[in-house]
């Protein structure tokens, strides 16, 4: 079976599958490039079949719209709420983690690295605090470093 594809069909399939791909990866670039794919699947139903002009204002849509929107896009979604963290509270260690190094630790159903901040190992049990959040980095020190 030979399935046999309008250039235009073609230009508006890729623009949903890069549409679709920005809600995957949330990265606000390949939406442009979806938009401006749909553009040029629009403008090609009107009449205009130059494949170089079509991938020149393909290309020139998509990097228009990555740089003159992208960063109003970004800091439109920004919160300029504080965020919730978990400095101060205690954490059971699933792993060791020597004095100075850093482990593989469960928090909160999923693994986090883990970076003693103690001057002493810490095992496998222990209770500690968490000092610090960075990403998904935990610095964790022992209970008692508080008092």
């Amino acid at each position: 079976m030979e399935l046999n594809l309008s250039p235009t069909v073609v230009w508006a399939i890729l623009g949903l599958l890069l549409i679709v791909a920005e809600l995957i990866s949330l990265s606000f670039v390949l939406i442009f490039f979806g938009i401006a794919a749909l553009v040029v699947a629009v403008i090609k139903l009107l009449g205009f079949d130059h494949l170089t002009g079509e991938v020149l204002l393909f290309s020139l849509i998509g990097l228009s719209g990555v740089f003159l929107f992208r960063g109003k896009l970004l800091s439109s979604i920004k919160s300029n709420a504080p965020l919730i963290t978990d400095v101060n509270q205690q954490v059971v260690l699933s792993e060791d983690i020597p004095a100075g190094k850093s482990a593989r630790i469960l928090y909160q159903g999923t693994t986090w690295n883990a970076h003693n901040a103690a001057n002493q190992d810490l095992k496998k049990g222990d209770a500690v605090l968490i000092e610090k959040l960075e990403g998904i980095n935990l610095y964790v020190n022992t209970i008692d470093s508080k008092k």
